[in-house]
């Protein structure tokens, strides 16, 4: 891969994948991950600090975090972590973004452990309450902590209320989590690291439809970066104008970002999650296809569970068209 100054490769369109956090706990995980980076034409990995089972990747220094024991061990009980130098040494070698995702309401282990934090009503997931100070506050430690970590940038996930009746009005969710988001940002100011958030793909549109908080217009205010999970597969049929959405990716994407760019009146980057799990090379081509012709500034392929071989036959298939 050629030389690129470590300050420009943050200036260049992102090209990333996500990847569950176990998959870089040692360097021969991390060399298998820099190997595909660089075999794919990728710059950016994004990686589990802390997962929606409230694992964190890293040695805490949160009391709450030792006593409920939120740090990731094997099925043996042995303690994991990612093998941080070793990640940051590879991404200032081989010249890509390291992206932290930090998944907020959703936490298995401290709703397992701390039966007052539970939100009730998340049935189908470990929801933790967000409107519950002492909840923000332990995410916020954790976060204080992230971002002397090394990473470019942290990415919150799940940062929202549950699609679900009984939280009060749309305007109250979005309130409510415009105030979390700029906590956090107040955490990391005076730091370089940038602030994402992944949010619905319908809020791209219209947040009152989403219906969980999160509101493109007034979270541009307190973020770097907005990721619109825009995977055709979550629309329902009939939605958007397409009786059935999945198999429209390249008119999704585009249209997604078109509508969320619309609403952005600052410095605030429109970054699509694009879909990497149950689609065919050609399906994920179609969205990285929309991303060009859009001229947006990057895409990142979500696949849970981090296989990205089939964006890896997408990106091949691109590279052999373009020569």
């Amino acid at each position: 891969m050629p030389e690129i100054c470590r300050a420009n490769v943050l200036e260049i369109p992102l090209r990333g994948i996500y990847v569950p956090g176990w998959k870089g706990v040692n360097k021969s995980r991390i060399d298998t991950l820099r190997a595909f980076l660089v075999q794919n034409h990728l710059n950016t990995l994004m990686i589990d600090l802390k997962n929606a089972h409230g694992e964190l990747f890293y040695r805490p220094a949160s009391a709450l975090a030792k006593r409920i024991g939120a740090q990731v061990t094997t099925r043996e009980g042995q303690i994991r972590f990612l093998d941080m130098d070793y990640l940051l040494q590879a991404a200032k070698k081989y010249n890509f973004r390291l992206i932290a995702r930090h998944v907020l309401f959703v936490d298995s282990i401290l709703y397992r452990n701390v039966p007052e934090y539970r939100l009730t009503r998340g049935r189908k997931q470990h929801w933790v309450d967000m409107v519950n100070q002492a909840v923000v506050d332990y995410n916020l430690e954790l976060l204080d902590q992230e971002a002397s970590l090394g990473f470019d940038e942290i990415v919150l996930d799940y940062v929202r209320f549950p699609d679900l009746p009984g939280f009060g009005s749309e305007k109250g969710r979005s309130d409510t989590i415009d105030a979390i988001v700029q906590s956090v940002k107040a955490v990391l100011k005076g730091t370089k690291i940038k602030l994402g958030i992944q949010i619905f793909g319908y809020s791209a549109w219209d947040h009152h439809r989403s219906n969980v908080g999160q509101r493109i217009e007034s979270l541009q205010f307190h973020t770097d970066s907005i990721y619109p999970m825009l995977y055709p597969s979550h629309f329902f049929a009939g939605s958007l104008g397409f009786s059935n959405p999945n198999r429209h990716p390249f008119e999704i994407i585009g249209q997604g970002y078109q509508a969320a760019l619309s609403k952005i009146e600052t410095d605030c980057t429109i970054i699509p999650m694009i879909q990497g799990f149950s689609y065919s090379a050609e399906d994920i081509r179609q969205q990285i296809l929309a991303v060009q012709k859009h001229h947006m500034p990057g895409f990142v392929s979500w696949n849970p569970s981090g296989d990205q071989r089939r964006l890896a036959q997408a990106m091949k298939k691109m590279q052999d068209l373009a020569e």
